[in-house]
């Protein structure tokens, strides 16, 4: 038993790693990442490590999904679901990222993942990251950036 543990503990650390190596590789992120703003507090902290489902490219009203929003990896809670996809907010924002025309509803296509959540709070570690100082090092932006 302990041997399929090890075993077991090994692969998930193998494809944690080599998610991460591919996510850097294709400039997206790939089981896991860290928040580098406050846009999701209290759920998300600047610094949080999240883990993320990949495989997951729908979502409920409620849930918080990785996506593509102008450039830039977010995440962020889906508010609404309108025919065109779906309507996200930051917890800690006063606006939708939608309101008055900023953005597209989130189509299928622009999402990374679904955050994994036990119950209705999302899986993370504490204040894994220090700060992200800009560029694309992996971490996924929280806030909503405007021109």
């Amino acid at each position: 038993m302990k041997k399929l543990i090890e075993y077991f503990l090994i692969l998930a650390v193998t494809a944690f790693v080599v998610g991460s190596i591919v996510g850097a590789l294709l400039d997206r992120p790939v089981f896991m990442s860290y928040v580098s703003s406050e846009s999701m507090t209290p759920a998300l902290n600047k610094g949080d490590l999240f883990f993320i489902n990949p495989f997951s490219r729908s979502a409920d009203v409620g849930d918080i999904i990785v996506f593509n929003l102008r450039g830039s990896w977010t995440v962020h809670r889906v508010v609404a679901i309108v025919e065109d996809g779906y309507i996200t907010k930051g917890d800690n924002n006063v606006a939708t990222d939608q309101q008055e025309g900023r953005a597209s509803p989130v189509s299928k296509d622009k999402i990374a993942g679904k955050l994994i959540t036990i119950g209705n709070s999302p899986l993370k570690s504490h204040n894994w990251a220090l700060t992200s100082r800009g560029g694309s090092q992996g971490g996924i932006k929280c806030s909503l950036r405007l021109p």
